[in-house]
């Protein structure tokens, strides 16, 4: 055997190629995420906020709690105001835990709850242009996927649910297994 090199119909390209190289072809992702924010400009620079439903009752207290308990290890661990009170660790909707918790400790809670839910959905219409690259669609047909996924009537809704927070990560679990069974 002699060692030649590969021919075009070999090399795969890389799914992302250098941050440059990757800029000059992945742009329509750029300009989703763009509108994305533009879309919601008003609630990120705190001129208006999300309120409908679960948030305003439920949600929008736990964050608000969670500033002020930043020094302290027990009120961090109890919530006074649900139900006559009970352990935030103990009730899954608290979401203690939730990495984006950490926006509470370093913003105001109402910057950090707007700000929470929607890097939730920029990471979900981000998550749909990765898994339409991955299906082989072109730039333009992977920002129009991600696009209609990021303004559809149930993204939209589960922003207003706004702890629905699986399923602005479902697009990244089925890329991961997307690219388990397809090579």
């Amino acid at each position: 055997m002699t060692d030649h090199p590969p021919t075009d119909d070999t090399v795969q390209p890389a799914p992302f190629q250098a941050p440059v190289a990757a800029l000059k072809t992945e742009w329509p992702a750029l300009v989703v995420a763009l509108i994305l924010f533009a879309f919601f400009a008003s609630v990120l620079v705190g001129q208006d906020t999300l309120f409908y439903r679960d948030l305003y009752r439920h949600y929008m207290p736990i964050g608000q709690l969670l500033a002020p308990a930043a020094g302290s290890a027990v009120s961090v661990l109890w919530d006074p105001y649900l139900n006559g009170g009970q352990p935030w660790l103990a009730n899954p909707n608290c979401f203690a835990l939730y990495p984006s918790r950490v926006l509470y400790f370093l913003l105001s809670p109402l910057t950090a709850f707007n700000w929470e839910i929607f890097l939730h959905h920029l990471l979900g219409t981000l998550g749909i242009y990765f898994l339409a690259r991955r299906l082989r669609l072109g730039p333009g047909g992977a920002a129009t996927a991600a696009f209609v996924w990021a303004f559809s009537g149930v993204s939209i809704s589960m922003v207003h649910l706004g702890r629905f927070l699986g399923y602005h990560t479902l697009p990244f679990g089925t890329t991961g297994m997307v690219w388990g069974l397809w090579p």
